[in-house]
Parts: structure tokens; C-alpha cells; sequence
């Protein structure tokens, strides 16, 4: 079963937490057995979805993904506030830069909408 959810730029979801279980939607439904060094101590650890917002400093894209791998294990908590550190925000810099520039036949001008020099330049950068 494939869903598909119309999401725009600046839409909002909410979700709320039930008690109840669904109706059986998919009769296709696989269990997941946890391996030994998985071991769910509590609802935290299940998916979810939360929305923090980032500080809007040129940086929001590079901090949300970096609190992202930060926290795949969830030890941050709902509301926790998500800042921008200026050394991890670089050093991911770097990396795609160096990505970008390692192949100039993936990352084309056609791919990146300016060269691969210019892209790589840019994205370097803090601020426009």
C-alpha cells in the first residue's frame, strides 16, 4: 500500500495520540523483532514526529539536519531549543562541498543550477 500525503512548504501537521488501536488497515502488517542491542524502553523510542523550529541565521538547514543525526536515538526531548553550533554547521559545510567537487559528473550545473566550483564555493559560505 502506497499513501501519499499532499505536503507544501509551510504546511503544519498534527498528531494526536490515542490510546486505541487502529483497525486492521493493512492484513500485510510484519512485526519487527528487535535485535539483542535494540532493546524499547518506552513509547519515546517509537517513531513520531516532532517540529522544533532552528534559528533562522543561513545556517537552519545545516543545524536541522545535524540535530537530526544528533538525536536519532531521541535523547532530546519535545521543546528542547535547537542551536546553531557554528563548528559541526562548518565542518558539514566542508563535507558537501567536498562531496559536490569529488564528482563534477553527478553535481552538474544542469544538477546543482550554477557550477560545481560556484556551488561549492557558495554553499561554503555563511551568509550570502
Amino acid at each position: 500500500m502506497n499513501m501519499q500525503i499532499p505536503l507544501r512548504s509551510g504546511d503544519m501537521l498534527t498528531v494526536d495520540v490515542t490510546e486505541e488501536k487502529p483497525a486492521n488497515i493493512n492484513s500485510q502488517t510484519v512485526k519487527h523483532q528487535p535485535h539483542e542491542h535494540e532493546i524499547i524502553t518506552n513509547k519515546q523510542s517509537e517513531s513520531h514526529i516532532v517540529r522544533l523550529s532552528a534559528p533562522s541565521d543561513n545556517s537552519c538547514l545545516f543545524t536541522s539536519v545535524l540535530f537530526c543525526m544528533n538525536n536519532e536515538d531521541n535523547h532530546l526531548k519535545i521543546g528542547t531549543e535547537v542551536v546553531t553550533n557554528i563548528a559541526e554547521v562548518s565542518n558539514l559545510r566542508e563535507l558537501i562541498s567536498g562531496i559536490v567537487l569529488s564528482d563534477p559528473a553527478k553535481y552538474s550545473e544542469a544538477f546543482l543550477g550554477m557550477s560545481n566550483e560556484q556551488y561549492s564555493l557558495q554553499i561554503r559560505q555563511v551568509s550570502k
